[in-house]
């Protein structure tokens, strides 16, 4: 009994220490990603892969506290053991995934409207403070302090103390506008990568129908020619002795000739110009009728046909879709930087500018409550999912090495001495004069405030798991994500 008891100390005391490889570094991943101004979508990846490791820290729980027990009590058949197992992995987490989940999506529905307000503004400021710091805090995405006063900083800081300690506060908005849309070229890029496509696609389509066209068209005189010379070459044959030009059979003939071509009702039969202007004639119309996309006139270049009042039209109906506003004037990519910023970047910078002005909708007060809550819990759930293991797996060492009867106090003494000494360490956020004067009141921020003191040391310990390489694998999988 004692040989499997230390056999299951050291199976879960090795995947105690293969989780923390992946929970402890994950916490300052997070915390950067924030920090670096990633998109929601990127960040709302990562949130998700932190969902389902919360779960898998609760699995590992289960699986010391309950499933090896229930095996060493009940000695289940193997199958039972492993239904059991599986079980437990998705009521853990599945369940935790989905509590999370629920959490972060409900909880602005606890919140009053003014808080739902104040988080949308904590979000403007936080942005700004990534960008231009405050005070003397310059932004530094090498100190994890700073990466999680920013991550956090929706919670942490008071907004009213922190804009007073801005420098021109007042256009807090404008540059938030500008910070949407970035600069003029940056705007240039993303406006025509998104638009570029769609008129490409368009372009292809327009140009095969219009080469079609074109080579149709090029072929007429030929054809023309042809056909004049196979009229004549028959009606020799027919009349060897002299083609008939008046009279009867020359109206019999000219009837035939206008079955076939739209020459005049007193056409000579033997008038060559005009026959061929007639066959030209009807030519380009079955041409015209047999092509398709050619509603606008063939053998444009890329450049006169992203200008045609068509594309142009369609262009405008796409920027108001995507964008939401209306160009001043001809779109097109070749259009110099002075034309783009007068008829693009101005217009779009009013337009998001009245954005950020205007009374926002309730899903945009939630979402925006969302973005500010959830990196601080997800910090707090991150460094609870790590100290608990760290005790759990100080826990099953000292057992292995014969110390089973004061496990917990071991434990419990490596858990709080770590915690101790990141704390004496402290950091150089929380402990200057422009974090102590901006920052927000209450129990909750006082909470994350003592995990952000804690990030430089813990960075330190962080360094140690991603030095097993184990990390870098899960980073390199969610960033294909």
């Amino acid at each position: 009994m004692l040989s499997d008891t230390r056999k299951t100390d050291a199976l879960m005391l090795g995947m105690i220490a293969l989780y923390l490889c992946i929970e402890v570094p994950f916490s300052g991943y997070l915390m950067h990603l924030i920090a670096a101004g990633a998109t929601q979508d990127q960040i709302s990846v990562v949130e998700k892969f932190g969902r389902i490791l919360t779960g898998v820290a609760i699995f590992l729980a289960f699986v010391g506290g309950s499933l090896i027990p229930y095996c060493r009590l009940e000695f289940p058949k193997i199958s039972e053991a492993v239904g059991v197992a599986v079980l437990g992995a998705m009521l853990t987490v599945g369940g935790t995934y989905a509590t999370l989940w629920a959490i972060g999506q409900y909880s602005p529905l606890l919140v009053s409207e003014k808080t739902l307000k104040q988080s949308y503004d904590s979000v403007i400021l936080q942005n700004e403070l990534r960008e231009r710091g405050l005070g003397d805090l310059r932004p530094d995405l090498s100190s994890a302090s700073w990466n999680a006063f920013i991550a956090t900083a929706p919670v942490i800081a008071n907004g009213e103390r922190a804009l007073g300690m801005i420098d021109g506060a007042d256009q807090l908005k404008e540059r938030e506008a500008k910070r949407q849309l970035g600069s003029i070229e940056e705007f240039r890029n993303r406006f025509f990568d998104q638009l570029s496509p769609e008129i490409e696609r368009s372009y292809s389509s327009y140009r095969q129908a219009s080469d079609a066209y074109l080579s149709a068209v090029g072929r007429i005189d030929r054809d023309a020619s042809e056909e004049w010379n196979k009229y004549v070459d028959e009606l020799r044959r027919r009349y060897p002795d002299g083609v008939p030009t008046v009279g009867y059979t020359a109206a019999g003939i000219r009837n035939k000739v206008r079955a076939q071509i739209p020459v005049s009702e007193n056409w000579h039969v033997l008038d060559r110009s005009s026959f061929i202007a007639a066959y030209r004639k009807k030519a380009r119309q079955e041409i015209g009728s047999r092509s398709t996309g050619m509603d606008l006139p063939a053998g444009l270049s890329k450049a006169e046909f992203w200008q045609t009042a068509k594309v142009q039209e369609e262009i405008g109906r796409q920027i108001g879709h995507d964008y939401g506003f209306e160009p001043t004037g001809v779109i097109h990519p070749d259009m110099s930087p002075k034309q783009f910023a007068t008829r693009v970047y101005v217009p779009a910078y009013a337009h998001v500018l009245e954005g950020i002005r205007s009374e926002k909708s309730r899903d945009q007060l939630e979402e925006a409550h969302r973005i500010a809550t959830l990196p601080a819990m997800a910090l707090l759930l991150s460094l609870a999912g790590a100290a608990l293991h760290v005790f759990k797996g100080s826990g099953y060492a000292a057992s292995l090495i014969g110390l089973k009867r004061y496990r917990h106090y071991v434990a419990g003494a490596v858990l709080l001495i770590g915690i101790a000494l990141m704390s004496v360490k402290g950091g150089t956020i929380t402990e200057s004069s422009v974090y102590q004067d901006s920052k927000a009141g209450g129990v909750y921020a006082q909470i994350v405030e003592q995990a952000i003191r804690i990030q430089p040391a813990f960075d330190t310990f962080a360094e140690m798991f991603r030095s097993t390489g184990i990390w870098n694998q899960i980073e390199g999988v969610i960033a294909t994500l």
